[in-house]
């Protein structure tokens, strides 16, 4: 995902909650260093723990369940397009 698009995600549900301060695990994507994602952060006084460099157990529920999602939802289907991938999963694209 784009910098930009996960800053949206993150500022529409820490506006669901506010006066909340939730820390958030993240990994070390590029995103995560982008103008946008540091301007969230800023705004919401949200405090970020960056998982270690190359050690993913220490992001272990997300990779976990990534795994789940290629393995049940996917199995051994070789996947045309994003937009089948989507359908495999039931999700709708984000609107712009």
């Amino acid at each position: 995902m784009r910098a930009q698009e996960i800053a949206e995600i993150i500022a529409v549900a820490l506006e669901k909650v506010p006066g909340k301060k939730p820390r958030i695990v993240r990994d070390n994507g590029s995103q995560f260093l982008a103008k946008e994602w540091r301007e969230v952060i800023r705004h919401f006084e949200v405090e970020e723990i960056p998982i270690r460099v190359r050690h993913p157990e220490s992001n272990g529920r997300i990779e976990r369940y990534h795994r789940s999602v290629r393995e049940e939802a996917f199995g051994d289907r070789e996947l045309a397009d994003l937009y089948q991938a989507r359908d495999l999963l039931g999700i709708t694209a984000l609107s712009s």
